[in-house]
C-alpha cells in the first residue's frame, strides 16, 4: 500500500511515523515545534509504511520527492532545495568515501541524499547532515533510521554559520564535503543576507560580490572547515564557470580548495529537479596538485564516475591559463586558445543588460490591454523576447504585435490622473500569500519609485540566451527592451550607416562569438554583458576604433 501526501505536513508526520525523532542526535528547537504540528494528523498505516522503508532501503527517495512536489516553486526558489539525482549521487559519494574517509559531511544535505548513499555504499564514516530547512532535515533523519548507519548526526542550522563540523573531527580526521549546495540566486537573498556572504568570501582569503548566488558561498565556508588533505565533491549549476559572480569559485577552486577536476554534465540531462540548468562537478583536495586542472564538458551520467576517478576524457589546463580566462567552459574545448590582447567590442561600445520590470505580467502588456486600462500613452513599446531580434534580419522596428511596457517618470504626478492612478494601486496589492508588484525585489530596489522602469533603448539590440549565436539588431526607432536583451550603446557618435555597418559586423562574426557563451540546459547560450564586451571586435569594426583614438590625441 503506497502513501499518499496531500500537503508537506503529511510527509513530516510520515518521516516521524518513520522514526526521525530517533536518529540524528537532539531535534533544534524548529524540527520539535514542527514534530508537535503534526502529531494531529493520522499517522500511517502499517503497510504504507513498510512501503517506504522498503523504497528507501532500496534507494528511493519517496518522502523528498513528495517534499519537492508539494512546495510552490516560489518556496523552492527561496530555499533553493532542488534535489540531485541518484546517478550523481552514486558517483560523487563513491570517489568522497574511496578516499579514507573518516568523517563525511552533506551540506544543504536536503532529504539526506548523499548521506543515505554513503550508508549504502557501507561506508563506516561518520555522517554529518546539515541544512537550515527543518522540514527537510526530519525527512533526512527518517530516511537515515531506515538504513540505520552506525553514526550520523543530522543538524538543523545554517551550514554558512558554522564554526566548527558538528560534533568535532578528531585529530587525524580525514573529512570528505560531498553534497549539493542549495542554488540561491542574488535576487532571492536579503541585503543582510548578501553582506554576510561577502564578508564570508573575503574571510577565506577572496573578494566576493553582492550579487553572488548562495552556492558559491558554501565553497568559501568549505574552505574555511577544511583541514590540509580533507576532499570534497560539489555539484552545481555550471554558470560560476563563466560569470562574473563565480570569480570567487573560481579563484577558491586555484588558491585554497585544492581543485583538481572540473566536469559539465551533458546539457541535455536534467541534474536537480525542475531546474532546466547544466550541471558542474568539481572535484578537491585541500592542499592539493597546484599546477593545472582537469576540465571536461557534455559529459554523460554513466561517466560521471569515471571522470571523478581520473579515467574518462578531459583536458589538462595550466593553473597560469586558468587565472588569466575570462571564464572556463571554452577552455574545456578549446584548450590552446589564446586570450586575444587587441580591441575589443567594449572599446567600442558600453553593453548592458535590458531592464528588469520585476513583475512583467503588470509592466508588460499587450496594446489593447494598455488602451483598454487608459495607460497606452504611459507605455513604451518594447522588445520582450529574444525571437523579435532574431527575426528582425538587423533591424528592429515598432509594429503592433510589440508589447507595451508601462514607464513613468520618478516625478509622475498620481494625483494627476486618476486613471493611472487606479492602475498603480492595483499594483499595491495582492491575494493574500502573494507579493504585490510594489513590493518585489526589483521594485523595492528602485531608489525613487516602485513603477519608474527606467527602461533602456539602446541603438543596437542583441540576444541575451538562445540556442543559437548572438542575433545583432539597429534600433532605430528606440525601442525598449527588457532583461532578455543586451543592449550597445556607442562610446562615441556613430551615424546611422556605421551603426548598420556594426551591426553587420557583428552578426557575421556570431559563429566565433558563440563559444564564449555560458551554456545551459537544452544548449541555451547566455552572452553576460561584461563577458561581450572583453570579445574580439571584428576586424571591419577596428577602423572605428582607430578613428576615435586619434580623434582623443592632442
Amino acid at each position: 500500500m503506497q502513501a499518499s501526501f496531500g500537503d508537506v505536513l503529511d510527509v513530516v508526520r510520515a518521516a516521524v511515523d518513520l522514526g526521525a525523532e530517533r536518529r540524528g542526535g537532539p531535534l533544534s528547537s524548529r524540527e520539535r515545534r514542527l514534530v508537535a504540528q503534526v502529531r494531529r494528523r493520522t499517522p500511517l498505516g502499517g503497510e504504507a509504511k513498510d512501503a517506504l522503508a522498503v523504497e528507501i532501503a532500496a534507494g528511493g527517495d519517496p518522502l523528498g520527492e513528495a517534499l519537492q512536489r508539494l512546495r510552490t516553486r516560489a518556496e523552492l526558489r527561496e530555499t533553493g532545495s532542488f534535489y540531485t539525482p541518484r546517478e550523481i549521487v552514486v558517483a560523487m559519494v563513491r570517489w568522497a568515501v574511496s578516499s579514507e574517509t573518516t568523517i563525511l559531511v552533506d551540506p544543504g544535505c536536503g532529504s539526506g541524499r548523499f548521506a543515505c548513499e554513503a550508508v549504502r555504499q557501507g561506508s563506516t564514516a561518520r555522517i554529518v547532515a546539515i541544512d537550515d530547512d527543518e522540514y527537510a532535515t526530519l525527512v533526512a533523519r527518517a530516511n537515515l533510521e531506515v538504513l540505520r548507519p552506525r553514526r550520523a548526526v543530522v543538524v538543523n542550522r545554517d551550514f554558512l554559520k558554522l564554526k566548527a563540523i558538528p560534533g568535532g573531527r578528531g585529530r587525524h580526521a580525514r573529512v570528505a564535503f560531498c553534497g549539493n549546495p542549495p542554488y540561491v540566486r542574488h535576487h532571492y537573498l536579503t541585503l543582510r543576507a548578501k553582506e554576510r556572504g561577502a564578508k564570508l568570501a573575503i574571510e577565506a582569503g577572496h573578494p566576493s560580490y553582492l550579487n553572488a548566488g548562495l552556492h558559491t558561498l558554501f565553497f568559501a565556508k568549505t574552505k574555511l572547515l577544511a583541514n590540509r588533505h580533507d576532499v570534497g565533491c560539489y555539484v552545481t549549476s555550471a554558470e560560476w564557470l563563466d560569470n562574473t559572480t563565480g570569480k570567487v569559485v573560481r579563484e577558491l577552486f586555484l588558491n585554497g580548495l585544492g581543485g583538481t577536476h572540473v566536469m559539465v554534465v551533458d546539457p541535455a540531462t536534467f541534474a536537480f529537479a525542475g531546474v532546466k540548468t547544466t550541471a558542474a562537478i568539481t572535484r578537491f583536495v585541500i592542499g592539493g596538485p597546484s599546477e593545472s586542472r582537469r576540465l571536461a564538458v557534455n559529459v554523460p551520467l554513466d561517466r560521471i564516475g569515471a571522470f571523478l576517478d581520473g579515467d574518462a576524457g578531459h583536458v589538462t589546463i595550466s593553473k597560469s591559463k586558468l587565472e588569466n580566462a575570462r571564464g572556463w567552459t571554452d577552455l574545456a574545448t578549446n584548450p590552446d586558445r589564446v586570450e586575444h590582447d587587441g580591441p575589443t567590442i567594449g572599446d567600442l561600445f558600453r553593453v548592458n543588460r535590458g531592464t528588469a520590470t520585476g513583475t512583467n505580467a503588470y509592466f508588460a502588456l499587450k496594446r489593447e490591454r494598455a488602451r483598454d486600462l487608459g495607460i497606452e500613452r504611459h507605455c513604451v513599446p518594447t522588445v520582450t523576447s529574444a525571437d523579435e531580434i532574431i527575426a528582425a534580419n538587423g533591424v528592429v522596428h515598432d509594429s503592433p504585435a510589440l508589447k507595451v511596457v508601462l514607464d513613468l517618470s520618478p516625478t509622475f504626478d498620481r494625483k494627476a490622473d486618476r486613471v493611472v492612478d487606479a492602475y498603480l494601486r492595483s499594483g499595491e496589492t495582492a491575494p493574500e500569500g502573494e507579493t504585490p508588484p510594489s513590493q518585489g525585489f526589483n521594485a523595492s530596489q528602485r531608489r525613487k519609485v516602485w513603477y519608474s522602469v527606467a527602461l533602456s533603448r539602446p541603438p543596437i539590440v542583441a540576444t541575451y540566451m538562445a540556442r543559437r549565436p548572438p542575433a545583432f539588431a539597429a534600433n532605430p526607432n528606440r525601442l525598449g527592451i527588457l532583461n532578455i536583451a543586451l543592449g550597445l550603446t556607442p562610446k562615441r557618435t556613430l551615424t546611422d550607416e556605421q551603426i548598420a555597418l556594426a551591426v553587420n559586423e557583428l552578426n557575421a562574426a556570431g559563429t566565433d562569438l558563440e563559444r564564449y557563451a555560458v551554456r545551459y540546459f537544452g544548449n541555451l547560450r547566455k552572452y553576460e554583458p561584461r563577458a561581450v564586451a572583453a570579445l574580439p571586435l571584428p576586424e571591419g569594426l577596428r577602423h572605428l576604433v582607430e578613428a576615435a583614438e586619434a580623434a582623443a590625441k592632442p
